[in-house]
């Protein structure tokens, strides 16, 4: 008849499978290793690898070696039988492989105390550097964990030994004091000491985690974050009940340790010692933390919130500090309005901010992942389109894309001098965009770049910067290029470029190889032929296909396998692009950055460049607290994970050359991480000196960033008084606009306003500068429920002002347009409303632009463009400019007609409809 295999057979044949995922796994491991190296290498970055890799080969060697030493040591305390003992030391090896390996990946946290500054401000509770909670803390937790796990590895393989042991055959019956004795070796004792002391300093470490103890029964953000009142005042406070947990953990392992002496020695252990080792340790702690809960309900919660302000006021001061708000510079602005003179008409029209009206931005709008149930007819009436608004865009794709394989994938904004005046220009990257289904721009075929052969040896590259004005446009609706076409070219010198390839960009997901074996790379054709390109032999970029070894590599990487090991096009000078795009590259580089999920393209030293923000960031300061970098629902968790912070800081700018992929690391910042991630890797950054003078033209603050700290902080901690905090007194909301298609007149949705950029004259009503014009972004507020203009944030971009922040407070108690109001007006004006009714019912769609409110000397002008796109020929047309001046609305074709008309009809036709000119 059939039998049951033998439970050591089964075991054994699982050990088996085990040890081939583990193999796979390591091979896969060292895979990622080489890869990594030769990436970092092609850059120049051979020390931050080498830096990476010996952390990571310490904490393998180290966890692997006390796990294996932890699990295989009981079976030479206990008379286990030969083949108990083979398989122990071989689960003891794979323990030890798999706990090391799951470690290693942990080495930023332990790279960070090797070069860590101090901060030089304590925590108001023990006394301590912030730098002990960002940079020690974490490792420290870590550090007793492995240790906690690996003894309790040991404990458990010295239970399992014990049970196989066969000198325990031959004690007869089982009894209390029998198992004891069994199971109690010396070294189980000594197993339970480290389990015990480790236990006990880990919920030691918890009285410092009371620095992230999140609070929120009090108000909309509670008492914020860290210690209260009963956490840390007090004898029966919960800092010291930690400090009472951790005794009794201390004197429960001593207990167990102590029957399991007495059982050896004594020969005895009875039930009422075991009771005495359990309970006494058990009351101890449930007692001390009862009666400091009773403290809490009957003292503390009756008195909230004046026992709490203190501590909700220490939150207050550390979050600011923390989100580098206490720098923002707050001031009244009260906008013309009623019978105010308006300024000059002619100095209005030769002001920055009206020659650089945003109404062809570099801006594109996009459903995030989360979509909010009142978008989802409008997304499917769009089929499927994640689009919201990308007017710029659709006309780049119609007009300058001009191969079918060649499209744009994002447009930004970047300010250059054209003619000697300030002017904003949206600039975009003429790619190939391998991934367009992942930006939800549309998913439709494009054959030229399925097949392996085409993408990676012929259609390798996109080619050029196209920009063009974000002000005004050409008769017919269509936006002034100030640079574009195939080759590209430009009458601007700072646009102009002579190395347009670009081998690096948002759209690249797939491996590119060079300088193959009879086949040449598509080039830019001015005829009818096909051009063929060679990438020039004296760049350094990509990595060498120079070996075997780098053909399985790089092919089991990329999942090109067979491809890349078989092809005869592949010799040993081509070069393979990896890792092509902007973010990915400097993550790959630098993992421990936070980088800006919008990288924008620049022209710099006759080449086009990436330039990317990354911050510095810690989610480990304490009282601070913690927001997540960028909005949850828009987060491309492909491009980056989400990343949780209490502190960060605009601390590093990146440039990526398109063509070559080298990546330069700038250190902008002087402050603690930064300064600790350069002292972990020297030569890793450059100082802030050494950026070229037209790299350091177009920096920008990190979109992100601003929308972390005027989004997610501001709003509630502007509120700098604890009282007023904790009562949520004066709340800001983010502004709302109508923008996107109108899908039927009545359909008009509100989105979030989106930060402005604009140009603007610095004094007046705005901050001071030392340059005479400025490139800002920024945020509009309205209060928490009502839709009234509140507050408007900024930041400065240019010059030695660069990263001023500042907030112009309009007075509570008066009543100014928000930007939803603005554009409700618009639409309420009937000659207009009649307008948008017309275009729509001759199957038009009408796009509404982004709002833009302008300040100019002392005037708040709402100005939003308007543009119209055919149902057939989605290609969009700028058709009107609308105007919102002194709580009416205005609509030309043009701003300066708009303008020209809101400057006649002041004061003269109120309540009347909007004028109309052309």
């Amino acid at each position: 008849m059939p039998v049951m295999p033998r439970s050591w057979q089964m075991f054994g044949r699982l050990l088996l499978v085990v040890s081939v995922l583990v193999v796979v796994l390591l091979i896969d491991g060292a895979s990622g290793q080489l890869l990594n190296y030769w990436l970092l290498e092609s850059m120049g970055f051979q020390s931050v690898f080498w830096t990476n890799f010996i952390a990571q080969a310490w904490l393998f060697a180290i966890a692997g070696i006390l796990t294996f030493v932890s699990v295989a040591a009981p079976t030479f305390f206990y008379d286990v039988s030969s083949d108990a003992r083979r398989g122990f030391l071989w689960v003891g090896l794979l323990l030890g492989l798999l706990h090391g390996f799951w470690i290693s990946h942990e080495y930023l946290e332990f790279l960070l105390p090797t070069g860590l500054e101090e901060f030089g401000r304590t925590d108001p509770i023990y006394g301590l550097d912030a730098s002990f909670y960002v940079f020690e803390l974490e490792p420290t937790l870590y550090s007793v964990e492995t240790l906690l796990l690996i003894s309790l590895a040991g404990l458990i393989s010295s239970f399992v030994c014990s049970s196989l042991s066969r000198a325990g055959d031959s004690e007869g019956s089982v009894s209390l004091s029998k198992s004891f004795r069994r199971f109690g070796s010396w070294y189980t004792m000594l197993l339970v000491l480290i389990a015990g002391a480790a236990t006990a300093y880990w919920i030691w470490l918890g009285r410092y985690q009371l620095m992230f103890k999140e609070n929120f029964h009090d108000s909309t953000e509670g008492s914020g974050r860290g210690p209260e009142y009963v956490d840390v005042v007090g004898f029966f406070s919960y800092k010291n009940a930690y400090a009472v947990e951790a005794l009794a953990v201390l004197i429960f392992g001593a207990g167990v340790v102590y029957l399991m002496w007495s059982a050896r020695v004594r020969r005895e252990v009875t039930r009422a010692s075991i009771a005495v080792v359990f309970l006494v340790p058990l009351a101890l702690d449930v007692t001390f933390r009862s009666v400091t809960a009773a403290r809490d309900y009957f003292f503390v919660l009756p008195n909230e919130p004046e026992i709490q302000l203190p501590f909700i006021q220490a939150h207050i001061d550390a979050t600011r500090f923390a989100f580098d708000l206490e720098k923002v510079e707050e001031r009244t602005f009260t906008p013309r309005s009623g019978s105010d003179p308006l300024p000059d008409f002619e100095r209005l029209m030769s002001d920055p901010a009206i020659e650089n009206a945003p109404l062809w931005p570099g801006s594109v709008a996009r459903y995030g992942r989360r979509v909010t149930p009142q978008y989802v007819q409008r997304i499917l009436e769009a089929e499927g389109d994640m689009t919201v608004y990308a007017p710029s865009l659709e006309i780049l794709n119609a007009q300058e894309a001009i191969r079918p394989y060649y499209g744009f994938l994002d447009v930004d904004t970047i300010g250059v001098p054209v003619n000697g005046k300030p002017t904003m220009v949206a600039s975009a990257v003429r790619e190939l965009p391998q991934d367009i289904s992942r930006i939800g721009v549309g998913i439709f075929s494009r054959p030229w770049l399925e097949a392996w052969g085409q993408r990676s040896f012929v259609l390798t590259h996109g080619h050029g910067l196209v920009t063009m004005t974000v002000a005004g446009g050409s008769a017919d609706g269509d936006p002034v290029y100030t640079s574009g076409g195939l080759p590209s070219k430009s009458e601007v010198p700072l646009l102009a470029t002579t190395r347009n390839a670009i081998y690096y960009g948002e759209g690249f997901v797939e491996p590119a190889f060079s300088n193959a074996v009879g086949v040449k790379e598509n080039g830019i054709s001015t005829g009818q032929d096909r051009a063929e390109v060679e990438y020039p032999t004296d760049v350094k970029a990509g990595i060498t296909m120079d070996s075997l070894l780098k053909r399985v590599v790089i092919g089991y990487e990329t999942g090109e396998f067979v491809n890349t090991f078989f092809s005869a096009m592949i010799a040993d000078s081509t070069r393979v692009h990896v890792v092509r795009r902007p973010l990915e590259r400097v993550q790959a580089v630098a993992p421990f950055l936070a980088v800006d999920l919008d990288p924008y393209a620049i022209p710099a030293d006759g080449g086009i460049y990436w330039m990317v923000n990354a911050v510095s960031s810690s989610q480990y300061y304490p009282y601070s607290g913690t927001h997540w970098f960028g909005t949850w629902a828009d987060l491309d968790t492909e491009l980056r994970p989400h990343v949780e912070m209490n502190y960060v800081r605009d601390a590093v700018k990146v440039s990526i050359d398109a063509m070559t992929g080298q990546v330069t690391f700038y250190k902008w910042l002087d402050e603690p991480v930064i300064n600790t991630w350069a002292s972990i890797y020297p030569d890793l950054f450059k100082s802030a000196a050494e950026m070229p003078a037209d790299i350091k033209a177009n920096i920008q603050y990190p979109i992100e960033l601003m929308n972390l700290q005027f989004n997610e902080v501001y709003p509630y901690y502007h509120q700098k008084d604890a009282m007023t905090f904790f009562s949520s007194e004066d709340l800001f909301d983010d502004a709302d606009e109508i923008v996107g298609p109108m899908r039927g007149i009545s359909n008009a949705i509100t989105f979030t306003q989106s930060l402005t950029p604009w140009m603007a004259t610095p004094g007046g009503a705005l901050p001071e500068s030392q340059e005479d014009f400025q490139f800002v972004l920024s945020k509009t507020w309205t209060p928490q429920d009502p839709l009234n203009l509140r507050a408007i944030g900024m930041v400065y971009q240019y010059g030695r002002d660069y990263g001023k922040l500042s907030v112009l407070k309009l007075p509570k108690d008066l009543y100014f347009l928000g930007p939803e109001q603005a554009d409700a007006i618009i639409d309420q004006d009937p000659v207009i409303a009649q307008e948008f009714g017309l275009w729509n019912r001759i199957g038009v769609e009408v796009i509404r632009g982004r709002t833009s409110n302008l300040i100019i000397d002392g005037e708040l002008i709402y100005v939003e463009p308007i543009f119209i796109r055919s149902r057939q020929n989605p290609v969009p047309k700028l058709e009107k400019v609308a105007v919102v001046l002194r709580d009416r609305a205005f609509l030309g074709s043009s701003l300066e007609a708009a303008l020209k008309a809101a400057y006649e009809a002041n004061g003269a036709m109120v309540n009347q409809p909007a004028t109309l000119v052309d």
